[in-house]
């Protein structure tokens, strides 16, 4: 609980803690301006947390409800549990604002370094640079397409 604000809720999804802010206000995320400020803090907090940058950080994420089955292959569907709920700790959006200039931070060892490539973009997961290399897997074309499409816009494409 070194991070401060201390969430709202914190999930385990079977293959890690996965923390939620609820915000004292309804945000907004129709023009662009409201979608890149929200890329930015949820990219700040993935920094500043220590996220792991294999997972999805977009703005369009879900997130994993407590009590449903995480169905990737590698969980064994394992039940997704609430670890805490405090639905008293509310933020206004401008809490979070400093996220926004969070350096990415360098991984040393087994953990990946992220940098923005040669034309200012955030770099893409290897899935998504998959995708785009060798196209969908069979029966997957509309959510991989889907899930590219999302990691394209999210890296600034």
């Amino acid at each position: 609980h070194a991070f401060n604000p201390l969430p709202s809720a914190i999930i385990d999804s079977g293959g890690g803690l996965h923390a939620y802010w609820l915000l004292k206000e309804p945000t907004s995320l129709i023009d662009e301006a409201a979608r890149k400020q929200a890329a930015g803090i949820l990219r700040g907090l993935f920094s500043a947390l220590g996220g792991d940058p294999q997972y999805v950080k977009s703005v369009a994420s879900v997130m994993r409800l407590p009590n449903s089955l995480n169905t990737k292959p590698e969980r064994g569907g394992v039940i997704v549990t609430l670890v805490e709920l405090h639905p008293d700790r509310r933020y206004p959006l401008s809490d979070f604002a400093w996220l926004e200039s969070q350096p990415q931070v360098e991984r040393i060892g087994s953990l990946n370094v992220v940098t923005l490539n040669e034309n200012g973009h955030h770099p893409l997961p290897k899935r998504t640079e998959d995708y785009l290399a060798s196209g969908a897997t069979e029966g997957n074309r509309n959510t991989e397409l889907f899930q590219a499409a999302c990691q394209l816009r999210d890296a600034g494409h």
